[in-house]
């Protein structure tokens, strides 16, 4: 199913760049991971799409009780890094 295989990709990319970029530049800037701990539940959250949370259920948690779609949580991410 190439629409789910590429809804992980585009979520792995956002995790890849908070991982990798977001929370090491904030800690380099301010000595501390930038991320509120609203934002790091959705992190934590995304880390095990694919693995334990399908694609469907990571859509519907967003939509549902965060209010945002897969670009908006790539936007939100993008707001932590300073």
């Amino acid at each position: 199913m190439p629409a789910q295989s590429e809804y992980i990709e585009g979520v792995y990319q956002i995790t890849k760049q908070v991982e990798n970029i977001i929370i090491p530049r904030g800690v380099m800037r301010k000595g501390m991971n930038p991320l509120p701990p609203k934002a790091m539940e959705i992190h934590k959250l995304a880390l095990r799409v694919g693995y334990d949370v399908s694609p469907a259920k990571f859509k519907a948690i967003l939509r549902d009780e965060y209010g945002m779609t897969l670009n908006g949580y790539a936007e939100y991410m993008s707001k932590f890094l300073d």
